[in-house]
């Protein structure tokens, strides 16, 4: 039994105690969500699919206030990403520039942008795990990069700021200014290309 059922995507799973997570879940009903997932971290846990990263589907939450994960029906796993370092990276920015640039509140144009940019990752050829990171002169990386530039051009307009930066270095310290915080995942994909 749920009380609350939310599309959503999983940005973050933090382990809590022997066997729980809480996960901070971004939704395009309510934005962000933090959700306690009881047991997701045993061997046979029904629910462990739904504390993987980028796990997008609709999530059946119990409670009012302190939402505990009831039930998940996936829709998407974007399992590729796993597979491959540079989209995987890629990713990573992506979700930490949604936990640092939404709330609470709803914000359904970065969601269904952050969707369009997970789906391009996992069907791009930005190839880094197998072919060699941070080799320049194959190109390695250059498709994930133009996601991750495209979608950090649309994040910032749907939250409220506007730039013409095309590098990803730029953009980096224009978000860091911006909202007043370093973007360690983007620090760490700027060493991978």
């Amino acid at each position: 039994m749920f009380d609350l059922e939310i599309t959503a995507v999983n940005l973050r799973a933090t382990d809590y105690g022997e066997s729980d997570k809480i996960l901070t879940l971004f939704s395009l009903e309510r934005g962000l969500v933090t959700v306690s997932a009881k047991g997701v971290k045993k061997a046979k846990a029904k629910l462990k699919f739904a504390a993987e990263p980028f796990c997008f589907g609709k999530y059946q939450l119990a409670g009012t206030k302190r939402f505990v994960l009831a039930g998940c029906e996936f829709t998407e796993l974007f399992y590729d990403l796993r597979t491959d370092i540079m989209k995987f990276s890629a990713a990573a920015v992506c979700a930490e520039f949604v936990l640092k640039s939404s709330g609470e509140e709803e914000n359904p144009q970065l969601f269904l942008q952050l969707l369009k940019t997970l789906r391009e990752l996992c069907e791009g050829t930005g190839h880094g795990a197998s072919e060699g990171i941070g080799n320049r002169e194959q190109g390695i990386g250059e498709d994930a990069t133009k996601v991750l530039i495209d979608f950090l051009h649309k994040g910032l307009e749907y939250t409220g700021y506007k730039t013409e930066i095309k590098t990803l270095k730029g953009l980096k310290n224009y978000i860091e200014h911006t909202f007043q915080t370093k973007m360690k995942s983007l620090e760490g994909f700027l060493t991978l290309v």
